[in-house]
């Protein structure tokens, strides 16, 4: 893990998660993660469709271009704000669908920038 997602994942505290449960003022310790599994696995599944589907064109191929991999992700919040839309007519369904995608295309492009990918 390199520097960057460390320090968004310990706040600099050698704790895991430390900067959701490190509170030095308070006596408690209370860890609430704010994504629920269900959110996360949705998450990455739809990473891992979205990889089966684009092979070489995936945004896990540490090849691509960044500016592809913005377009990918632009254009995944602009699907978010067609389903706000009328002409969707507010489909919850439809719009958490949107959602996820645009978590999996940011997720993935971390992944990629990280280098995690396991063949």
């Amino acid at each position: 893990m390199n520097g960057a997602l460390r320090a968004l994942t310990t706040g600099g505290q050698p704790t895991p998660l430390g900067w959701l449960s490190f509170r030095p003022h308070r006596k408690e310790h209370v860890l609430k993660l704010p994504l629920s599994a269900l959110t996360l696995d949705a998450v990455n599944a739809e990473a891992l469709r979205a990889h089966l589907k684009h092979g070489d064109k995936s945004l896990l191929n540490p090849k691509m271009p960044a500016v592809e991999k913005l377009a990918a992700l632009v254009e995944e919040v602009g699907e978010v704000g067609r389903a706000l839309s009328d002409d969707h007519g507010h489909d919850r369904d439809h719009l958490v669908t949107e959602l996820v995608q645009v978590a999996s295309v940011a997720l993935t492009w971390v992944e990629s920038l990280e280098g995690q990918r396991q063949s």
